[in-house]
């Protein structure tokens, strides 16, 4: 393996995940903020700029985004009995929202070449029991906003959105997040922007806001623990794991990690209780302040970060339509902001070896219906065949990077080897 990594094609790595997003600014917060602590309340001051840059009068912190969720949830009275509709493609933490409050997640499927939500199907599982209607605008595309609408004043349901992959995208010119009930926002490591660990909930009125911040004000301070590391994380992502460096970064990676993890140090993004649908330990906690700081300095760049995800896109979507390869299908009205790119293969995995062979990392969001499990999904309360188009989708899909470190060469490598390849991978 070390024999294999020596002999590479390439020095220089493409990688999918948008680390380059942190700069210098950020990691200049958070070298002191190892050190220091922040006396000025930050996570107001973000919450207010956040609703700034949605063009709405509540937003409101948490510690995850998936902990906005299960606050949400929470604030709604869901609870033992109700079920909660929620896409049968989506990231575990979702569902464990729901199972956490009692309910039961019951799933519908995704549109075959969207990934959105499949309003017809959503339809179809609304039952007297239906309390709330989670929608998600997966790799920055929204969804089909006024057919949902429909369904939610007919059936008088909120909705929630589900919007960690898409901060700035728009339908008919109006942000996502903002169009139901509430909406909820990611900031790790692999969205568009990042605070370390983090999220946003944006509710319309002000009653379910002040519930919501009830909530909020009952959360705990995340331990020095999880900050230390994920302040640790933010300064070596962004020296180690930039493209141009990669090939020296990645072994640092490692030993930091096999250090880290012989003192008890390391923390992973979904802990293994919430592979098993229980609730960790310590759940419910607030936005650690210095993370609030990183992200205001990360909200300045959002949209040239979407901008140039947007371009690195285009250019794709003109390349590989020459080589006949179907491109993502957009529908009318939105700006897709690609956290993303998003294409389904037959041949995934060869192609997938292939461009590893080619130092290209390439993603595979998501590879289950209930990402990233690959058995036992019936403990969430999905059964293969309760959403066929996901289940589809989960066994071709593949995702390309399109974040601000990409640049035209980068975009040339990956259409080339998909060029000379065609036979390979079957397209």
């Amino acid at each position: 393996m070390i024999f294999t990594y020596l002999l590479r094609k390439y020095i220089r790595q493409i990688t999918i995940n948008p680390y380059p997003t942190i700069g210098l600014d950020e990691i200049k917060i958070a070298i002191i903020g190892l050190f220091k602590e922040e006396k000025k309340d930050y996570c107001n001051l973000f919450e207010n700029r956040f609703s700034n840059y949605l063009g709405v009068k509540y937003s409101l912190s948490f510690g995850k985004g998936r902990i906005g969720l299960y606050a949400i949830l929470t604030s709604l009275g869901i609870k033992q009995g109700d079920e909660v509709l929620v896409p049968g493609y989506t990231c575990v933490v979702v569902p464990n929202a729901i199972i956490y409050t009692g309910a039961k997640p019951v799933y519908y499927d995704v549109g075959i070449n969207t990934f959105n939500p499949l309003v017809s199907d959503m339809k179809k599982k609304i039952t007297f029991k239906t309390k709330a209607i989670i929608i998600h605008h997966l790799f920055g595309q929204p969804a089909e906003i006024d057919e949902i609408k429909k369904v939610s004043d007919l059936y008088h349901i909120p909705v929630i959105e589900d919007c960690a992959q898409a901060l700035g995208a728009e339908y008919k010119g109006k942000k996502v997040g903002t169009f139901f009930d509430f909406g909820f926002f990611s900031f790790d490591y692999t969205k568009n922007i990042t605070t370390g660990q983090g999220g946003i909930v944006v509710v319309k009125d002000k009653k379910n806001f002040e519930k919501m911040k009830a909530i909020q004000q009952c959360c705990k301070k995340p331990s020095n623990l999880f900050v230390f590391w994920h302040l640790l994380n933010i300064i070596r992502y962004r020296l180690f794991l930039n493209q141009s460096v990669y090939f020296f970064g990645l072994p640092l990676i490692y030993l930091i990690d096999l250090v880290c993890k012989m003192i008890g140090l390391f923390n992973t993004t979904i802990t293994k209780d919430e592979l098993n649908a229980e609730k960790p330990n310590c759940f419910m906690i607030k936005m650690h302040n210095i993370f609030a700081k990183i992200g205001l300095e990360q909200l300045k760049k959002i949209d040239l970060f979407n901008k140039v995800r947007i371009n690195n896109a285009m250019r794709l979507d003109e390349e590989l339509k020459k080589l006949n390869i179907e491109t993502p299908h957009i529908i009318k009205n939105v700006k897709h902001i690609y956290l993303r790119y998003a294409l389904c293969f037959k041949e995934r995995q060869k192609l997938i070896n292939l461009f590893r062979r080619n130092q290209v990392d390439v993603g595979c969001w998501f590879d289950s219906p209930i990402y990233p499990l690959k058995e036992n999904m019936s403990l969430y309360g999905y059964d293969k065949g309760n959403c066929p188009n996901a289940d589809k989708i989960s066994k071709e899909m593949i995702n390309l990077p399109t974040h601000s470190d990409m640049n035209y060469h980068d975009i040339k490598r990956i259409i080339n080897i998909l060029k000379f390849h065609k036979k390979i991978v079957g397209i």
